[in-house]
């Protein structure tokens, strides 16, 4: 997924950065980018997001600000790799591709986060114990697994020959913060999941 990720960004690096594919409004209300994103997330709808749940724990509803605030991650890293500009006739593939990489994005914090919080709660069944935010937080990140996942991000980066890195280990920060929201809410649905 991480290579996958990169790559998407090195393509998208190849258009100018092309902002009105995000910022203007069709007639039916919406930017390009938004009904590519509605379209290609339709095929997606049944995905395997929750697919590692136990079947006794009910789907983790995503809350809405961590999809907005991955298209904020998303285009704040845009602005440093594109070329400034608009290109008309780049729209539809921009969109396209804009609507792809977040599309991974999504699944990339969504699953990961629901993996890897439930694998914890496994090995550790007294995370579901814990009450304060900051408690669960601790149990959940891990920074040695961290630096490896941006080590090899930049790794990735190098081979594919995208020559501004910290852009990419600023995305990916900020993704695992994403991610680690994640994990942080479904301890708390775990919670809830217990009760009787």
């Amino acid at each position: 997924m991480t290579q996958g990720i990169v790559s998407g960004l090195k393509d998208r690096s190849r258009y100018s950065l092309n902002r009105a594919v995000f910022t203007e409004k069709s007639a039916g209300k919406k930017s390009l980018f938004e009904h590519r994103l509605f379209e290609e997330g339709k095929q997606l709808a049944k995905a395997q997001t929750n697919a590692e749940l136990p079947a006794d724990v009910r789907p983790l509803e995503i809350p809405s600000f961590i999809g907005r605030k991955t298209i904020e991650i998303y285009q704040c890293t845009l602005e440093e790799l594109c070329q400034p500009g608009e290109r008309a006739s780049e729209y539809e593939e921009t969109a396209k591709l804009d609507a792809g990489n977040i599309l991974l994005y999504k699944q990339r914090i969504t699953w990961i986060g629901i993996c890897v919080a439930e694998a914890k709660i496994q090995q550790t069944p007294a995370i579901l114990s814990l009450e304060s935010y900051d408690e669960i937080r601790e149990r959940m990140v891990v920074p040695e697994i961290e630096k490896k996942v941006i080590g090899a991000a930049l790794a990735i980066a190098v081979q594919y020959g995208l020559d501004r890195l910290e852009p990419v280990e600023r995305f990916f920060s900020d993704i695992m913060r994403l991610t680690v929201c994640v994990e942080i809410l479904y301890v708390g649905h775990r919670k809830a999941s217990a009760k009787p």
